[in-house]
């Protein structure tokens, strides 16, 4: 295999694993944002049964 090619195959595998690492971070990011946005709150009614 030639010089050229074997640096295509390098940078192609450079720039999927590196689109992979990125979006894997993104999404992530995203769940724990929306974990937050379901987390309960506590309601004044749950307060006024726990004193």
């Amino acid at each position: 295999m030639d010089l050229q090619r074997r640096l295509v195959a390098e940078w192609l595998g450079t720039a999927f694993l590196l689109a992979t690492v990125v979006g894997s971070g993104i999404m992530a990011e995203r769940v724990e944002m929306s974990a937050w946005r379901c987390w309960p709150t506590p309601s004044p009614l749950a307060a006024a049964w726990s004193r």
